[in-house]
């Protein structure tokens, strides 16, 4: 027996780590990249024929593109199933047939943009369930039959933009709910049946701008309600229900103009009375609803470049704070016209401001607002009460400090850090300050 055991022992410990070996190899298969020249998927054959082509695949690493050569060819993504992420852009565009995006519902993650138009007889978005980052822009746009957009409940970062547009069925962005920021531009248009922007509701930062554009059943803004800053132009123009601008109450600071512009039934601006700062264009344009401009009343005067109050026949209150100091230095531009009495030319507006006159009460000291929010890199600090003599501390997640100074101006520079999620620590001798910034490119 001894001599027997001599003899095959060996053998059976070779064939055990031939064993192991195969089974290394095999999970190490499962979990390999693949295609970094990227693929185009342009019929059902070759989705299907995608696990046998490359087996062990489940990141595809360049750019993907779905769409079908021959019209109603792609009638579901089973094939991909295999998949956990994409590590660069997905396209899926111009397939007739696709109802929903089953088979994709073991993707995390998506490296670059996710972009998804021109779908007719998708209804929703039913395999995204598990999508939590997209490293690029969101587009979900003329997908006439879109109804829903739950299946992206897991969503958390939106690096660049965010474009819903021209899905004449969706009447909810709800979805939407765990994006907290948005690196780029938000950009909501031609919605026919969305009545609100209910779905944003976690939403506290728009790195680039707003545009809220051609949506006929829009009533209010509300879902944008922790919305503090804008990181470039907000523009809400042509919607023809709009009534209020009630969600953006809690906005302070807009990197760029303020445009209002062709809302017929638009009948306050009270919404922005938390509003300190634009920089750029004051544009009231044909909102024939508008009665007051009050509600811009807070917004420093110094950061407008021009003004424009036009085509609004009823509009008889002009003389708010703002564009009264805006008005007093003659050398300031200004559009004014075809308002109602009051508001009809410059001069009416400087008489009833002095009729008021120009004092009033202090405001009492804003809460110290950061902005822009995302950046690309400088962030500025906007608090009355902030001591010259105060330094700052940047941590990343795990709570490394990566820069830290004397802040100079009010202001600091993240522009040598990656993209991502910092907290930044402010420090006087009266006052501390945590804020969460997302650094974009």
């Amino acid at each position: 027996m001894p001599l027997v055991m001599k003899t095959h022992f060996p053998g059976i410990v070779c064939l055990l780590l031939l064993t192991i070996c195969m089974g290394l190899g095999k999970v190490k298969m499962a979990a390999q990249d693949c295609l970094p020249e990227g693929i185009i998927f342009d019929s059902q054959a070759g989705i299907d024929a995608f696990a046998n082509d490359h087996p062990g695949c489940t990141t595809i690493l360049g750019d993907v593109i779905i769409q079908e050569s021959t019209p109603g060819n792609i009638k579901n993504l089973n094939g991909l199933s295999v998949l956990t992420a994409f590590g660069d852009y997905l396209e899926i565009h111009d397939n007739e047939a696709l109802t929903d995006l089953t088979g994709l519902g073991n993707i995390e993650t998506i490296a670059g943009g996710l972009n998804i138009f021109g779908n007719p007889g998708l209804e929703k978005l039913t395999g995204l369930e598990k999508l939590n980052f997209i490293g690029g822009s969101l587009r979900i746009a003329l997908n006439h039959q879109l109804r829903s957009i739950e299946a992206l409940n897991e969503l958390q970062t939106v690096v660049e933009d965010l474009t819903v547009s021209d899905n004449l069925l969706l009447s909810s962005l709800f979805g939407l709910h765990k994006v907290d920021t948005i690196g780029g531009y938000l950009l909501i248009l031609t919605s026919g049946e969305l009545t609100n922007l209910r779905g944003l509701d976690a939403l506290r930062g728009i790195g680039k701008g707003l545009l809220i554009e051609s949506n006929e059943k829009l009533i209010d803004l509300r879902g944008l309600d922790k919305v503090t800053s804008i990181g470039g132009n907000c523009i809400i123009v042509n919607n023809q229900s709009l009534r209020s601008l009630d969600g953006l109450n809690a906005v302070t600071a807009i990197d760029g103009k303020l445009q209002v512009a062709l809302n017929p039934f638009l009948e306050d601006l009270v919404a922005l009375k938390k509003l300190k700062s634009i920089r750029g264009l004051l544009q009231i344009y044909a909102n024939v609803g508008l009665k007051s401009l009050s509600g811009l009343e807070n917004i420093d005067a110094a950061g407008i470049e021009d003004l424009a109050i036009l085509a609004s026949d009823i509009l008889t209150v002009c003389h708010v704070q703002s564009i009264c100091d805006y008005l007093g230095l003659s050398a300031n531009q200004a559009s004014i016209s075809m308002n109602g009495n009051g508001c009809n030319v410059r001069s009416q507006i400087l008489e009833r401001c002095q009729r008021r006159g120009t004092g009033g009460r202090p405001a009492p000291p804003k809460d110290p607002v950061f902005f822009p929010n995302p950046t690309s890199g400088l962030v500025t600090i906007d608090a009355e009460t902030l001591a010259d003599a105060a330094t700052y501390e940047v941590a990343d997640a795990l709570g490394r400090i990566l820069l830290e100074g004397a802040l100079e101006g009010k202001q600091f520079d993240l522009s040598e850090l990656a993209a991502g999620i910092y907290f930044v620590k402010i420090k006087t001798e009266e006052l501390e300050l945590l804020r969460k910034i997302v650094k974009v490119n």
